[in-house]
Order: structure tokens, then C-alpha cells, then sequence
């Protein structure tokens, strides 16, 4: 089974170094559908006004940290991977960015582990959690006792009421078939 799908992934590239993006669309140009940006601002813009991302590399700047918080508080945003870039890999910073809501973090020159395959993995993923069914339950309803008094009183005072009618009909139905 192979890991690439025949359809290019969609990612939104924020970076302020336009070498470091050049760089990027050299290497992975040929298997992503890039866009690459310069502002986490501007990203932010395009997926708040429906831009069909996959995922998002970005940079991992103060700003980058804002974006994050922005990105995770969005209900519709939430599951949108993020992986972010950092000049030296080391554990503290790859803890902090995951911390702050990044997915994964990678070198900036991604030298180290697939980019292709996290990256699918994330959509697999987000794939398999759509098709699972939802955590809440669908009919969650609290009915307060008084209405719920209400309804077997009304509905007890009926059948007593209505009983002689329902005889008489029975046996005018067995009267009848005879």
C-alpha cells in the first residue's frame, strides 16, 4: 500500500526567509501543493476564509506561538496539523512547541525523519476520526419532573376515562365478527 496519495497535499508554508522556502518547494514542491507565505497573519486569514489545507508548516517564532493558540481555540481548526520547523532539534524545544499545540516538529532543513509520511499519517488520521462516531450522545434530554407528572396524570386520566368507550367498542367489534 503506498504511503502518497495521487492527490497533492494542500500546505500552507509560513516562513519569513525567502531561501528557506525556495529550499522547501525545491524538495517537496513535487509531492505537496504549496502555498507559501511570509506572515503567520496571512495564514491565518486564508484558513479563517476557507482555504483547503491539509496542514501547516510554519516557523517556530513568537508569533508562531500565537498562531498555535489561535489555530487550537478555533473549533473548526482544531484537528488541522501543524508542524512546526526549528534551526536545532532538541528535546525541550520539540516538548515546548508540542505544548504550545504543534503536531510535530521538524529541522528547518528537514534533515531529519519524512515529512510525506507524517504528513500523511495526519491525514489518515483525521480521516479515521471523522468516520468514527461522535463521543456525545444524541439524544441527551433531561425532562423535569413536574412535566414528566404532568404527562402520566393526563395520560392515566385518559385511559380511565376513555376505558368505557374502548369496551363498549370491543365488544361491538366481537359482537359484530360473530
Amino acid at each position: 500500500m503506498s504511503v502518497v496519495s495521487s492527490v497533492p497535499l494542500r500546505i500552507l508554508y509560513v516562513e519569513q526567509d525567502s531561501d528557506a522556502s525556495l529550499n522547501f518547494i525545491k524538495k517537496f514542491g513535487q509531492d505537496l501543493n504549496i502555498n507559501p507565505l511570509e506572515e503567520t497573519r496571512e495564514a491565518l486569514a486564508a484558513l479563517k476564509d476557507h482555504y483547503p489545507a491539509d496542514a501547516v508548516i510554519l516557523s517556530y517564532t513568537p508569533e508562531a506561538r500565537a498562531f498555535l493558540k489561535e489555530i487550537r481555540s478555533t473549533p473548526w481548526l482544531q484537528s488541522l496539523p501543524v508542524v512546526v520547523t526549528v534551526p536545532q532539534l532538541t528535546p525541550e524545544l520539540a516538548q515546548e512547541a508540542q505544548k504550545a499545540g504543534a503536531n510535530d516538529i521538524f529541522p528547518a532543513d528537514f534533515s531529519q525523519g519524512d515529512l510525506l509520511l507524517r504528513l500523511h499519517y495526519f491525514l489518515r488520521k483525521n480521516r479515521l476520526k471523522a468516520l468514527q462516531p461522535s463521543e456525545t450522545p444524541r439524544f441527551n434530554v433531561k425532562i423535569p419532573w413536574w412535566k414528566r407528572l404532568i404527562d402520566v396524570t393526563a395520560t392515566g386520566t385518559a385511559l380511565i376515562l376513555l376505558s368505557p368507550l374502548l369496551l363498549v367498542i370491543i365488544l361491538l367489534i366481537r359482537l359484530d365478527s360473530k
